[in-house]
């Protein structure tokens, strides 16, 4: 965001959490356990399967229905 520390003070509560959530993300990106971290984050907010994912692991050809 690059704004002047004596500005801080003056950001609401949401912008400063939304300023933090950027940085702690820029930091982790920056080392190679910090990207794993990252990514398994980002793994466990998925709520839809990846059905082409699991047809390759399993195998099971999609059925009539879609699934």
């Amino acid at each position: 965001m690059g704004i002047p520390l004596t500005e801080v003070g003056e950001l609401c509560y949401y912008d400063w959490l939304l300023c933090l959530r950027d940085a702690v993300i820029t930091k982790l990106r920056t080392t190679e356990s910090g990207r794993e971290y990252l990514n398994e984050c980002w793994i466990l907010e998925q709520t839809k399967p990846d059905r082409k994912k699991l047809r390759e692991n399993f195998g099971k050809e999609e059925t009539a229905n879609g699934a």
